[in-house]
C-alpha cells in the first residue's frame, strides 16, 4: 500500500468560488485558504507543487502572503520564525487570523517545520471563542492531533483524533442527515468528504507510515467507519479499503491497524522494488520494503499475524536470493546485497521455530484460538503457507550458495547443504504422520530438496577420496525417487551413479522394492488424479511405466549417451525407449534392436515427434514398426515440465494428493530411504 501520488487540482475554479479577474493576490490566497481542507491531505510533494503553482499564478508566494498578514496583525516573531508574545484579535477581522493560521499550517505541511505548526495553533487559538463554528473547531482539533503525532504519544494522538471525530465530524454527519436535499447543504457541511480524507491521511500516512507510532489500533474503528464514505476522486478510498481488508481475514492480525498498514506498505514497497529498473534506486527501495516487513512483524500481536507477515517476507527473500544467483542481474553486482542470504538463513530458522510453536499438539487441538486463529481452517491455511515459504526459501538459498560460493570445489558443502537439511528435518518431524498441518506439496518439495542435496553430494564425490559423499548421494537420491517416482531423470541418475560407485546391487535392491510397490498399487489407483488429462496421464506412467524404467535403467543409460535437450525431452525419451524395448525385444534381431535404441538415445525429444529412418522399417515387420512410430508420436505430447512447474508453484493439486497418498500407503518404517539416512546420519 505505498500511498499513491494524488492527482492535483490545478484549476482554481475547482477549488474556490469563481472570482473576478482583477482580484488581488491577497484575496486569491484568502479564497484558496478557505478551502484548505480540500488539499491538506495531499502528499507533501503534490502540496508543494500546488502552492508553487498558485504562488506563480497569484504573483505572490504563500510565505509573502503570510508575512504580509503578520505585519497587518502586528504579530512578532523570534528565533526560527516562532511567534512571540500574546496574539490578540482586538480591532481586527477574525478571518485574517483564520487565514494566517491556515497559511502557517500549509507551510508546515509542505516543509515539515514544526515551528509553523506551533504558529498555526497559536493563531487559531485566538479564535477558540468561535469553536462552535465547525470550520474553526476542525482546525483546532486537527492541529492538536498533529502536535500529539509529532510527540509520538500514541494515547494522546488517539484521544486527539477521537476528539476531532466526535466534536466535529460526527456533528457534521448529523447536520448532513438533517438537511436531506443536496441543494440545501451549505457551509462546512459540504466539506465532509474532504474531512474524511484528512482523517485517513493523518492516521494512515502521517502517524503510522511516516512517524511509525505504535499502538494505534483503537483508531481502527474510525478507519472502518469511513470505508464506505470516501468519495473524493483519487483520494484514500483504495488505501482504506485495502487497509480494512488487511485488518480482518487470514492475513490479518485481527483488527490490528498498525499491522495492517505496515504489512500493506511492505508489499507495496516490495512491488516498487521489483519493478525498479534504475540500479541506483534499488538499495533504498529494498531497505524500505525490509523496514516495513520488520515493522509488521514487530507490531503483530498474535502468532497468526507473525505467521502471515513472515510467510510473505520469506517470499520476498526468495525473490531477492534468486536474483542474486544470477550474475547478470544488477543486484548481484551491488555489494550491499552480498550479506542478505545470511539474513535470509536466519529468517529460515525463525520460520521453522514459529512453525514448531504452532505445531504444538495443544495448539492443534484447540489452542489455535489463543494464537489468533478464530477458525481451524484459517490455522491450517496459515501453517501450509508458512511451510511452503520455508521450503522454497531453503531451496533457493542452497542454490545461491552453491552457484556463488563454489563450496563443492573446496570440499565443504556448508552453507549450501544447510537450508536443505533444515527443510528435510522439518519434513521428517511433521510429515511422516500425515498431519493436516502439513500441506500437500510438502512431499514434492521434500523430493525436490533431497534431489538437490543428492546433486551436491554427487559433485562433492568428484573431490573426495572417501565413500561418505557417495553414500550420502545414494541415500538422498533414493529419497527423491521414492517421494517422487515420476522423476525419470532422477531414476537414471541414481542408476548411473550407483554403477560408478560400485553399488549396482544396492540400486536393484531398493529400486525393485519401490517398483514392486507401485505395481501392487496400480490397480487401486486408476484415475486417482482424475480431473486433468495431463495429471491422469502422468499418474498412469507412475504406476505402469516407472517400475519397468527402474528395472531397465541400465539398458536405457547405456544408450542415452548424452543427456541433451531438456528434462522434458529426457522424460519422453526414457519412456519411449522403455516402451519400444518392451515392444520389440525378442521379436527382432539383436543388431536391429541395438541400432534402434542407439538412434533413439541420440535423438532430441524436446520438440516435435521423432521420425525414424524409413530404412529401419525394412528390418522389422510393418505392424511392429507402426507400433514403434505410434509410441514416438504418443510421448511427444507428454508435458512433464508443465506438471513439475505446477507442482513447485502450487500448495495443492491432484498430483500433490497422489504423492501424499502414495507416501502414506505404507508405514513410514517400510520406506526404503529412512534406513539409508539412518545409516549415514547415525544418532539423528
Amino acid at each position: 500500500m505505498k500511498l499513491f501520488r494524488f492527482a492535483l487540482i490545478v484549476l482554481f475554479v475547482c477549488l474556490v468560488p469563481t472570482m473576478v479577474m482583477s482580484q488581488t493576490s491577497t484575496g486569491q490566497w484568502d479564497n484558496l485558504l478557505d478551502v484548505t481542507y480540500r488539499f491538506s491531505w495531499y502528499p507533501q510533494e503534490d502540496l508543494q507543487q500546488l502552492l508553487a503553482e498558485k504562488g506563480a499564478e497569484y504573483g505572490q508566494t504563500l510565505e509573502g502572503y503570510r508575512d504580509q498578514l503578520r505585519q497587518d496583525l502586528q504579530i512578532e516573531t523570534g528565533a526560527e520564525g516562532r511567534i512571540v508574545g500574546q496574539v490578540t484579535a482586538e480591532g481586527q477581522q477574525w478571518k485574517k487570523f483564520y487565514h494566517l493560521s491556515l497559511a502557517e499550517f500549509c507551510l508546515y505541511l509542505s516543509n515539515g517545520e514544526g515551528v509553523q505548526l506551533e504558529n498555526a495553533q497559536a493563531v487559531m487559538g485566538v479564535l477558540s471563542g468561535k469553536a462552535q463554528q465547525s470550520d474553526v473547531a476542525f482546525w483546532l482539533y486537527l492541529y492538536s492531533a498533529y502536535q500529539q503525532m509529532l510527540a509520538k504519544d500514541a494515547r494522546g494522538f488517539s484521544n486527539a483524533v477521537y476528539d476531532l471525530w466526535q466534536n466535529v465530524v460526527l456533528k457534521l454527519e448529523v447536520d448532513n442527515l438533517r438537511i436531506q436535499r443536496e441543494i440545501g447543504k451549505a457551509g462546512f457541511v459540504k466539506s465532509l468528504p474532504y474531512l474524511y480524507e484528512n482523517v485517513a491521511h493523518l492516521i494512515i500516512r502521517r502517524a503510522i507510515v511516516e512517524e511509525q507510532i505504535p499502538g494505534l489500533s483503537p483508531l481502527g474503528v474510525i478507519i472502518l467507519s469511513i470505508e464506505d464514505k470516501l468519495t473524493v476522486e483519487n483520494g484514500y478510498r483504495t488505501v482504506v479499503e485495502a487497509t480494512v481488508e488487511r485488518m480482518r481475514g487470514l492475513n490479518s492480525d485481527n483488527y490490528n491497524l498498525n499491522f495492517a498498514v505496515a504489512f500493506l506498505e511492505a508489499i507495496a514497497s516490495r512491488n516498487a522494488f521489483e519493478g525498479e529498473q534504475n540500479p541506483d534506486l534499488l538499495v533504498a527501495k529494498y531497505q524500505r520494503a525490509e523496514a516495513f516487513y520488520r515493522l509488521a512483524w514487530e507490531w503483530a500481536d498474535s502468532r497468526k499475524g507473525k505467521a502471515a507477515v513472515l510467510s510473505q517476507h520469506m517470499s520476498f527473500s526468495t525473490y531477492v536470493t534468486r536474483r542474486l544467483s544470477d550474475s547478470a542481474d544488477s543486484l548481484a553486482a551491488d555489494p550491499f546485497f552480498s550479506d542478505l542470504p545470511s539474513a535470509a538463513d536466519r529468517q529460515l530458522d525463525q520460520a521453522i521455530d514459529l512453525y514448531k510453536e504452532l505445531a504444538d499438539p495443544r495448539v492443534q487441538e484447540g489452542e489455535f484460538i489463543s494464537a489468533g486463529f478464530y477458525e481451524r481452517t484459517n490455522y491450517l491455511a496459515a501453517m501450509h503457507k508458512l511451510w511452503d515459504s520455508t521450503a522454497k526459501l531453503g531451496i533457493m538459498l542452497s542454490g545461491y550458495y552453491e552457484s556463488t560460493r563454489q563450496a563443492v570445489l573446496h570440499g565443504q558443502l556448508f552453507p549450501a547443504e544447510s537450508p536443505l537439511l533444515k527443510y528435510l528435518a522439518l519434513f521428517e518431524e511433521h510429515a511422516v504422520n500425515d498431519s493436516d498441518i502439513v500441506p500437500d506439496n510438502a512431499y514434492f518439495l521434500a523430493a525436490y530438496a533431497a534431489g538437490e542435496l543428492a546433486d551436491l553430494y554427487r559433485k562433492l564425490g568428484d573431490y573426495s577420496t572417501g565413500s561418505q559423499a557417495s553414500e550420502l548421494f545414494f541415500a538422498y537420491q533414493l529419497q527423491a525417487v521414492e517421494l517422487f517416482p515420476i522423476d525419470i531423470v532422477g531414476i537414471l541418475q541414481l542408476a548411473y551413479q550407483a554403477n560408478q560407485d560400485g553399488r549396482v546391487e544396492d540400486y536393484f535392491h531398493y529400486s525393485n522394492q519401490i517398483g514392486q510397490r507401485l505395481q501392487d498399487l496400480a490397480v487401486g489407483h486408476q484415475g486417482s488424479a482424475s480431473g486433468s488429462g495431463d495429471y491422469t496421464t502422468i499418474v498412469g506412467h507412475m504406476y505402469n511405466d516407472i517400475p519397468q524404467v527402474m528395472a531397465n535403467a541400465y539398458s536405457l543409460v547405456n544408450f542415452i549417451q548424452e543427456a541433451g535437450g531438456t528434462e522434458e525431452g529426457m522424460y519422453r525419451k526414457a519412456l519411449a525407449m522403455n516402451r519400444v524395448l518392451q515392444t520389440v525385444e525378442n521379436k527382432t534381431s539383436d543388431d536391429f534392436l541395438e541400432r534402434l535404441m542407439l538412434a533413439l538415445g541420440q535423438a532430441d525429444f524436446s520438440e516435435g515427434v521423432i521420425a525414424l529412418d524409413p530404412k529401419m522399417g525394412e528390418d522389422v515387420p510393418p505392424a511392429e514398426f507402426a507400433k514403434i512410430q505410434g509410441i514416438l508420436s504418443e510421448v511427444s505430447g507428454y508435458r512433464f515440465n508443465r506438471i513439475k512447474n505446477e507442482l513447485y508453484a502450487s500448495l495443492s493439486s491432484p498430483m500433490h494428493k497422489v504423492l501424499r497418498n502414495l507416501f502414506h500407503e505404507v508405514p513410514y518404517e517400510e520406506h526404503q530411504y529412512p534406513k539409508l539416512l539412518k545409516a549415514v546420519h547415525p544418532g539423528s
